[in-house]
């Protein structure tokens, strides 16, 4: 089967499951907020927040595998594999069990009237919802190295499946107790909820991916060696990581610090509204990380050319969408909260410049991270992270721009790695050229 081949039907795939989990997250909101009541579901979603942040602490870990195992497949170098698989394991294994122990510490040492202020919840109700989502988190943690795994073997499409089946499955239950007429369920319900879904899903898919693909982890596989090059080429998506989060993180922060909280409702709706599109657009490019990837290491640069060509295309059909969508903001925006936001129509329009410059980045970011060169991307958002904040403050305090100095500060800190990534795409597809001549 080749590449291009692959490649759309990964793709069509994961827009059929990445379309539907956020239909059925969409649905499994209210259901939450019904069954758990307004305060306990505000203390839940701050306790994912909080484990979403922690997923950092894999290192990068899983980033290089996935990378590792594109590599190996495309140099059919199947034994050095085993030994890669086995010593990620053993290294999230070991990081696993370090967070687990701290944040159980942690759990009991600070009072949880400290992060969730003015509640009335009891206070050993969240303890032990943090226990069981910790205990979660560990155990999938771990599993979720399958997904890295199926990634790298240009599987993106089983991924995005496991992911719909566990969000589905989450929603079955939800749904389940509220025909039950059941309400104010604790918020460790949930957490047990969330932890029986999730873990079910991750397991049988590291099963199914260790049957069928790949041997599964041993210990005499596990080599310092593999794990130390794995770390290294870790360390450099984790640092991306962290740069990119604090970026695209601090606007709502931002916003409510220079103008008040007023106005971030009004730009959180705008932006919520057209950042969809980058999230259509970036399930286009879920595949193109690895499918770049393997290309690069056969230094087939004619199929790298052609699949940006085509997504540039896409890119100009989005740019016209997202276009009309700011032109109708207002009639699109009743429609969907049944009532108007104040916001100017330039604050929208530099919105979705915004989401058009990210979209654009994303198809370079996707061949830098498939090749596995990211030093240009690592330093150009580290850029743009350290002038974001003082730009934005003088747009603000000292231009007296408002919400508009906000927006056109994360425009220029977006359009640094914007066009620093894609000239290091062009540098790259040249040396790819040169290899041939």
């Amino acid at each position: 089967m080749n590449r291009t081949h692959v490649f759309l039907k990964n793709t069509i795939m994961n827009y059929i499951f990445r379309m539907g989990n956020i239909a059925v997250n969409f649905f499994s909101i209210p259901l939450m907020l019904a069954i758990m009541g307004s305060e306990r579901f505000g203390i839940w979603q701050t306790i994912l927040t909080i484990i979403n942040w922690a997923n950092l602490a894999n290192l990068g870990v899983g980033n290089g595998l996935r990378n590792k195992v594109t590599q190996l497949i495309s140099y059919k170098k199947y034994e050095e594999l085993k030994y890669y698989i086995s010593s990620a394991y053993y290294i999230l294994l070991i990081v696993s069990v370090i967070i687990t122990v701290f944040s159980m510490i942690l759990t009991f040492l600070i009072d949880p009237n400290t992060i969730f202020k003015n509640n009335t919840i009891d206070k050993l109700e969240i303890q032990v919802a943090v226990i069981i989502i910790v205990f979660s988190f560990s155990i999938n943690f771990i599993l979720g190295l399958a997904n890295s795994i199926l990634y790298g073997l240009h599987k993106s499409s089983l991924v995005t499946t496991s992911q719909f089946l566990t969000s589905f499955t989450i929603f079955i239950v939800l749904k389940l107790i509220q025909i039950s007429g059941t309400d104010n369920i604790k918020i460790g319900t949930m957490a047990l909820i969330f932890l029986i879904a999730t873990s079910l899903v991750n397991i049988l898919l590291s099963i199914f991916v260790f049957k069928k693909y790949v041997k599964r982890p041993q210990y005499k596989y596990i080599n310092k060696e593999y794990g130390r090059n794995l770390l290294n080429v870790g360390i450099s998506f984790f640092i991306l990581q962290i740069s990119t989060i604090f970026l695209f993180s601090i606007d709502n922060f931002l916003v409510s610090t220079l103008l008040g909280v007023k106005e971030v409702t009004a730009y959180s709706i705008a932006t919520r509204l057209l950042i969809l599109f980058n999230t259509l657009f970036s399930i286009l490019l879920i595949q193109m990380w690895n499918a770049s990837g393997d290309a690069y290491n056969k230094n087939d640069f004619i199929w790298i050319e052609k699949t940006i060509k085509k997504l540039y295309m896409a890119l100009t059909l989005m740019v016209i969408i997202i276009y009309l969508t700011t032109l109708f903001f207002d009639q699109i925006v009743y429609l969907w909260m049944g009532q108007s936001v104040q916001i100017s129509g330039l604050s929208v329009k530099l919105i979705g410049t915004c989401v058009v410059i990210q979209m654009f980045n994303g198809i370079a970011v996707n061949i830098e991270n498939g090749t596995g060169l990211i030093k240009p991307q690592i330093i150009s958002y580290i850029t743009a992270g350290i002038i974001n904040v003082p730009l934005t403050i003088y747009l603000v305090n000292r231009m007296d721009m408002g919400l508009n100095g906000i927006i056109i500060s994360k425009i220029i800190c977006l359009l640094i790695p914007a066009i620093v990534c894609s000239i290091h795409v062009r540098k790259i597809l040249f040396r790819m050229k040169r290899n041939i001549a």
